[in-house]
Parts: C-alpha cells; structure tokens; sequence
C-alpha cells in the first residue's frame, strides 16, 4: 500500500494520480494540485458498503488509487463481475442505481487491499475551475466502458477455456508485465470470481484452466497469478472428430478438442461429449432397425390379410 497517505487524511488528487492533470497548462497544474484535495481511504478484503461509503462523503464520485475492487450485478441466481484497478472512477449514481422492472442487486467486494479517494463537494466545486480534469474523468469513464465491452465480447467465446484465456489478456493489459518467459499476471483471483467473469461455473473455470495449463497457454506462478504464454487468436485449430454411425441418415457433429480436454459452455469435456454424439448416433441407428423391421412386418400382415381374404371369397364361391 501506497506510503505518506493516511486513512481519511487529505490528498492533493493531482499528486496522486498525475495523469488527470496532463489537459492543464504548467500553471494551471500547479494551482489545480492546490485546490484539488479529496480524502483518501484505505480498504481492507472482504465485503465493501460502497453506498454508505459514498453518500454524502462522495458527491462527485471516488477514484480507485492502488488495489482491487469487484462489482457484482446478480439476476436471476447469476452473476456478472467488473474489476476495478488504478485509476478507475467510479460514478456515485453507479452505487445508488435502481432498476424498476428487473430484480437486480447490487455487491461490491475488496479483492485486494485498495485505496481509493472519495471526491465530496468541494473536489466537485474545484472541477468548475478547471474543466480539464472534469474531462479526464469523463474519459476514465469511457475507457471503463471499453473495457466492459471486451468483457461481455469475451463471454459470448464458446469454449470456457478461450474465454478465460481472452479474460486474461484483457486483465494483463492493465495489471500484468512482461516477463523472461511471457506475460506475467500476478493477480491471483479464486475460480469463482474468474467464473463470475467468463459466464461459468467454479468447477468449469478449475477444469478449463487445467486444460490451458496442459496446452501450454498459461503457467502456474508459485507466488501466485499466471504467465501468459499464448494468446487466444495464437491458439492452434482444433482437432475435429466425429462420432461414427450405423446409418446413413445420421449426421456425426464434430466436436472441437484440445488434447481431449475441451470444455463447452456447460462445462462438459469433448471427450464427454463424443461419448454423448456417439450414444445419440447408436440410438438413432437402432430406431432406423427397429422402424424398418416394423415396415417389414406391416407389409406381411398385409400379404396375410389379403391371401385370408382370397381364401374366403374362394371358399363362399365353393359352398354356393
């Protein structure tokens, strides 16, 4: 954690994060880092009351200075998680949203030790001074939702294993460096957060990371994170295989596999699903016996019903 800030004391925003001030002339950054203070704030892991943190401490919003925060959005028994890092602001109405006519809530939890800065009134009333760093703000903003967009993109990749590869390399672009060997992501996030992020289960995300490990795309770090060694657009084409059939009319899907370890959206392996085509296509070629035995034996009762009829009319010619 960031030294020289103590919790709850004063901050000059400008020292704290310089780059909110690179639209201001010399002059104009000098008198800016003067009169732009906010109060800083150290959190600790574990649930956050971000509602109660901002209201009416935070009227202008709150800006993430080191560590790492997650928004959960939950629906309907599902989840949907943002990371937020260095830098991110966070809007004030973003905390107190409503949604009338969708059952949302709302969760915020410290992933790792944060400080963050809370922008009250009077940071809010600075900003009429000095507009630039009003506009800095703004385009923090958009960037996140740049971001947001390449998350929900990466969770609509079919294979969870991909997902959480696309997931990665968006992570490491802000919060990774480059090693000897690859990318080094330190952050360390539990399956279940990774799942939140990709649209998956915490067991799917275990058996997907293992399946990237064994491909070579990504290595354990002993103190903790990854090392990126393949992107996703880098992966090989996967093999295809296809389930073989007894009839004709039945159609193999193929199925993609990486080393036999694929895992689709539901969190099955390829290998389960080939076993799961070839039982279908096993099934259906029993159907089409069974049907065509069923025609077989329609028509001979046919023959009989019409040689018993023949015989009839022959017998009732004889008697009379």
């Amino acid at each position: 954690m960031r030294e020289g800030v103590p919790h709850g004391g004063p901050v000059r925003i400008l020292e704290v994060d310089p780059d909110l001030g690179r639209g201001l002339s010399k002059t104009r950054g000098a008198d800016a880092a003067d009169k732009l203070v906010a109060r800083a704030v150290h959190l600790e892991p574990g649930p956050w009351d971000a509602a109660g943190q901002l209201s009416g401490r935070a009227s202008a919003g709150l800006l993430v200075l080191e560590g790492l925060i997650a928004q959960d959005v939950m629906l309907g028994g599902a989840t949907a998680t943002e990371l937020l890092g260095p830098g991110d602001f966070v809007h004030p109405q973003e905390v107190a949203v409503e949604h009338s006519f969708v059952n949302a809530q709302l969760r915020w939890t410290v992933v790792e030790p944060a400080l963050v800065v809370l922008l009250d009134d009077t940071f809010a009333r600075g900003l009429t001074t000095f507009p630039e760093v009003s506009s800095a703000l703004l385009y923090r903003s958009a960037e996140r939702t740049a971001r947001l967009g390449l998350l929900r993109a990466a969770a609509h990749v079919g294979r969870v294993e991909d997902r959480l590869l696309a997931l990665m390399w968006h992570l490491a672009a802000r919060h990774g460096r480059v090693g000897p060997n690859g990318v080094i992501l330190p952050l360390a996030l539990r399956h279940r957060v990774l799942g939140d992020l990709v649209g998956a289960s915490r067991s799917t995300v275990t058996l997907a990371l293992g399946a990237l490990e064994r491909r070579a795309a990504i290595a354990r770090r002993l103190e903790g994170g990854w090392v990126l060694l393949e992107r996703l657009d880098d992966a090989p084409a996967p093999k295809v295989r296809r389930a073989t059939t007894r009839s004709r009319h039945v159609t193999a899907v193929p199925v993609a596999a990486v080393d036999g370890a694929s895992i689709d959206g539901d969190g099955r392996s390829s290998s389960d699903i080939a076993a799961l085509h070839a039982r279908v296509a096993g099934l259906s070629a029993v159907y089409q016996d069974q049907q065509r035995a069923s025609t077989e034996l329609h028509a001979n009762a046919r023959t009989i019903r019409d040689q018993s009829a023949t015989l009839r009319r022959a017998l009732h010619r004889d008697g009379s």
